[in-house]
C-alpha cells in the first residue's frame, strides 16, 4: 500500500485524516501545512494513530509515494508556492491526486505540467452526464436518500457522511454516497457532479441532470441506501453573505426524493432558542425538517467582524462542542465526531426509515 501525503492540510481536511481507513489503495502517511497557516505542530488523532502536521514540505514528501493537493481552507495557497510545491512533486516521481477544481486555470495549469505517467484523479468516475437523454424529466428513485446540509459553508458535512458511511456499512448496508466535495473517489463516494456549479445551465436542467445521474448511479451500484452531502450554506445570513440563496440546495432536493436530512450547523450562544427557529425555516423552504442536527466545532467571530459585509469563523474546541450538547439536552442535537453520537444518529435513521416503509 502506497504511502500518502496531503498538502496543503488545514483544518477542513481533519475529516479525510479521521477516516482515512476508507482510502483506497493507499496510506496516510504525512499531513504538510504552509507555514504561515500556523498549523504547525497541531495533531489529528484517527482511531489509536495520532498524526503531526509538518510545515516541512520537503521533509514529508521524502517519505511518501504521492501527494493529495486538495482545495484550500479559509487560507489561500498562493499561486507561486502551490506551482514550486507540484514541481518537486514532479521532480521527485511522486503520483499526484490533484482535486483543487475550483480554480479551473490552475486546475488546467497543473494538468498540463503533470507528466502522464503520473496518476491524476479523474474528475469523472465512468458515469457518463446525462445531459441530451430524451427525457427531460425527473426519474423515480428507489433506495431511501439520506441528505448532509448545512445552514453554512464549512460545517462539517464531509465529516458527517463519512461517519455515516462507515456506520452503516459496518451493519452491513450497501451504500452509495455522493459526497458534496471533490476527489472523494478515493474514500469510496462518488464526487458531486461539477456540472450542479457550472455557469450557463438552467436550474431545471440541473435537477435533471443531477437526478439522471443518481439514478445512473443506483442502477450500477444496486445500493440499500443513498447519503447524499450538499456543498454550500442552506440560508442567507443577511443580504450580502446569502449562500447563493440556498439555490443549490433547492435544486438537489427537487431531484431527490429525501427521507431523511442531518443538518450541520455552526455554534451560537443563542443556539438553545434558534435551533427550533432554524428548523421550521428549513422547513418552510424546502418542505422538510431536519431529522437530526450535528453542531460544527465552528462559530462566528463577532469581535473581529468589522463589516456586515465580511464574516469570519473560529474554530472550536471539540469538549467545548460536546460540553454544550449536553447542557442543550435535545436528543436531535449531535456532534457526529463522537462514535456513540453517531451510533445513535445511525439508529435513528434505521427506524425513521423502517417506519416509511
Amino acid at each position: 500500500m502506497e504511502q500518502l501525503m496531503i498538502y496543503p492540510y488545514h483544518r477542513g481536511c481533519e475529516a479525510l485524516v479521521r477516516h482515512q481507513d476508507m482510502l483506497q489503495d493507499w496510506k496516510l502517511a504525512g499531513l504538510a501545512s504552509p507555514k504561515g497557516w500556523g498549523l504547525g505542530n497541531d495533531t489529528v488523532v484517527s482511531g489509536t494513530k495520532e498524526y503531526t502536521v509538518e510545515t516541512d514540505y520537503e521533509t514529508v514528501l521524502k517519505r511518501c509515494d504521492g501527494v493529495w493537493f486538495v482545495e484550500d481552507g479559509s487560507l489561500k495557497l498562493p499561486p507561486a508556492l502551490l506551482e514550486k510545491r507540484l514541481q518537486q512533486a514532479i521532480a521527485g516521481g511522486k503520483r499526484i491526486i490533484y482535486t483543487r477544481l475550483a480554480d479551473t486555470e490552475a486546475y488546467e495549469n497543473a494538468v498540463r505540467m503533470i507528466p502522464e505517467t503520473l496518476r491524476i484523479l479523474p474528475v469523472d468516475t465512468g458515469i457518463s452526464d446525462p445531459f441530451g437523454m430524451s427525457a427531460a424529466y425527473c426519474m423515480d428513485i428507489h433506495t431511501p436518500v439520506v441528505a448532509v446540509m448545512g445552514l453554512e459553508e464549512n460545517t462539517e458535512k464531509l465529516e458527517v457522511q463519512l461517519a455515516l458511511r462507515k456506520a452503516f456499512q459496518k451493519r452491513g448496508y450497501r451504500v452509495l454516497s455522493v459526497s458534496s466535495g471533490t476527489g472523494t473517489e478515493l474514500l469510496g463516494m462518488y464526487s458531486f457532479p461539477d456540472f450542479m456549479l457550472k455557469p450557463g445551465i438552467g436550474e431545471a436542467e440541473k435537477i435533471i441532470r443531477y437526478n439522471h445521474r443518481i439514478a445512473a448511479l443506483e442502477k450500477q451500484e444496486e445500493p440499500e441506501l443513498i447519503i447524499a452531502g450538499i456543498p454550500g450554506g442552506a440560508l442567507p445570513f443577511n443580504r450580502y453573505n446569502h449562500n447563493g440563496y440556498g439555490m443549490l440546495q433547492y435544486e438537489i432536493l427537487e431531484a431527490l426524493p429525501v427521507d431523511y436530512l442531518v443538518l450541520c450547523l455552526p455554534w451560537q450562544p443563542d443556539l438553545h432558542k434558534r435551533l427550533q427557529e432554524i428548523g421550521m425555516d428549513i422547513k418552510n423552504k424546502y418542505q422538510i425538517t431536519p431529522g437530526a442536527y450535528h453542531l460544527a466545532a465552528i462559530t462566528q467571530d463577532t469581535v473581529d467582524l468589522v463589516s456586515e459585509k465580511q464574516r469570519e469563523f473560529l474554530t472550536l474546541d471539540r469538549h467545548f462542542i460536546r460540553t454544550k450538547i449536553k447542557e442543550e439536552n435535545d436528543p436531535h442535537l449531535l456532534d457526529v465526531t463522537e462514535e456513540k453520537s453517531c451510533d445513535s444518529l445511525t439508529e435513528d435513521i434505521i427506524n425513521c426509515l423502517s417506519e416509511q416503509e
